[in-house]
């Protein structure tokens, strides 16, 4: 069952009035502390002059009126709704707590997905469109890690790393993309499908109305709301002017901690990640880092439970270890068919057993070592 969506009619007014062109948010707290709603303006629009609001000039004020009388909140939710997308305003107590803490947190966030994630613990991934495939797993491992203890991983849906980070989550847990467009436009064209598998089974926020497309002014802005929503953030490869460095920034100016994975020196897309660990940033390899960083295991490592797998998914399981292992070395090691072999795969994967890796290959979960695993035919399996 889908949570409904949150539609506040004064959101949504607000929503409308900041459409209005050279309104920004200083005037809204304007209109806000003259009025305290702004639905009544909708009604009466004339209510709203240079003398009731001091500090709009007259011009911005027959710009807002013309619009107060030309659009409808009620129709506004209803075209909202059509589209499946909600919004959460700082004015409601929905709107994510750690984000509220933050100095400029946007005034909106349109939405679809659950919108609870964002109440739960999170880390950002971020890092360089322009990855190498070594940190595009790295993200991917580092994402699954962190979603196999219940940490929503927060990221950009950029290409490279932000994307091997959604994906890697996905694998294991939950992710949160921040875009820097509206949600009906998806960005970087490439990402669409991610995009809609995102916003169907986890979340995907923006403070833009949901047709503005990218301007590159507005994807520097949306990475404050990316550590904003976060307890710490990691930047996996990141060159000298790299975004993710922007968002280590905003990390540091809202009192987040900033982590980063070394890489080859005189590679320029691991410049960034040593210049942030020379400045203080935690230095992190695997996912057992950022959870002592964190102090995140006891909260959230679950007890050991029993998962009981077919004997050929045993069998899979015990040839492939924590590193990753290539499908043909599978079908090499085992008498079964690819067929066969693929199903017990699946199975794993769906127990959250194994991890599924870029170029067919696999490798066990964290999970395992919590685990007492059980084979349908043979008891218990020893790992």
């Amino acid at each position: 069952m889908k949570p409904e969506l949150l539609l506040n009619p004064e959101t949504v007014a607000r929503a409308l009035l900041l459409k209005t062109r050279g309104l920004g948010r200083g005037s809204l707290q304007r209109i806000l502390e003259s009025f305290g709603s702004i639905i009544p303006l909708f009604e009466s629009p004339d209510r709203l002059d240079h003398k009731t609001v001091p500090g709009i000039n007259k011009k911005l004020i027959s710009l807002v009126q013309t619009n107060l009388e030309k659009w409808n909140i009620e129709k506004a939710i209803d075209r909202l709704k059509k589209q499946g997308i909600g919004l959460v305003g700082r004015n409601d107590p929905q709107y994510p707590k750690l984000l509220a803490e933050t100095y400029s947190p946007p005034e909106l966030l349109f939405y679809r997905g659950d919108l609870a994630l964002l109440d739960k613990p999170s880390v950002a991934i971020v890092g360089t469109r322009n990855c190498s495939a070594a940190g595009r797993e790295i993200a991917f491992k580092l994402a699954a890690g962190l979603g196999e203890i219940g940490v929503v991983v927060i990221s950009g849906l950029a290409a490279g790393i932000d994307t091997a980070a959604h994906r890697g989550a996905m694998q294991t847990g939950q992710t949160v993309a921040v875009l820097g467009t509206g949600l009906n436009r998806p960005y970087p064209a490439r990402n669409r499908q991610l995009h809609q598998q995102l916003a169907k089974s986890n979340l995907i926020v923006s403070e833009y109305s949901p047709e503005t497309g990218p301007h590159p002014r507005n994807f520097p802005a949306r990475n404050r709301i990316i550590s904003g929503l976060s307890k710490a953030v990691l930047v996996v490869q990141a060159a000298e002017r790299s975004g993710a460095l922007i968002t280590a920034d905003f990390a540091l100016e809202q009192g987040r901690d900033v982590y980063a994975v070394p890489g080859a020196v005189g590679d320029f897309r691991h410049r960034g990640c040593h210049m942030l660990i020379k400045q203080g940033a935690g230095l992190v390899e695997e996912v057992e880092d950022i959870i002592d960083y964190l102090h995140l295991q006891s909260d959230f490592i679950v007890e050991q439970q029993t998962v009981t797998i077919s004997l050929l998914a045993g069998h899979v399981l015990d040839l492939i270890g924590f590193k990753p292992l290539h499908l043909d070395q599978l079908v090499e090691s085992l008498e079964n068919s690819l067929g066969e072999i693929a199903c017990a795969l699946l199975e794993l994967e769906k127990k959250h057993l194994i991890i599924s890796l870029p170029g067919q290959r696999y490798q066990k979960s964290q999970d395992v070592r919590h685990l007492k695993i059980e084979s349908s035919q043979t008891g218990e399996k020893q790992l």
